[in-house]
């Protein structure tokens, strides 16, 4: 069994959090909006926004750049993060 407590009380701020997600809402993400949907990032001190993909948002740049805070991809992010940009 899962069980999950509020450390959060309403008086206390959120902590916005943004999520770029690498494809459109489906079932691949489910865990993610139904945690959103739960309250279960809300308990936790965290307002996130979910943000569904637009072929105009580079995902990787927005992360690095910290235009969003968070983003799901593939494995390639890594490879991307660790090597040498030719923006810099």
């Amino acid at each position: 069994m899962l069980a999950f407590s509020s450390n959060v009380n309403a008086e206390q701020s959120l902590e916005k959090v943004s999520l770029q997600l690498s494809w459109k809402y489906q079932f691949e993400f489910a865990g993610f909006i139904m945690a959103k949907e739960k309250g279960f990032y809300r308990s936790v001190g965290l307002d996130v926004d979910l943000i569904e993909y637009n072929e105009n948002i580079l995902l990787v740049d927005d992360v690095l750049s910290q235009k969003i805070n968070y983003g799901v991809h593939n494995t390639n992010i890594c490879l991307l993060y660790t090597s040498p940009s030719p923006r810099d």
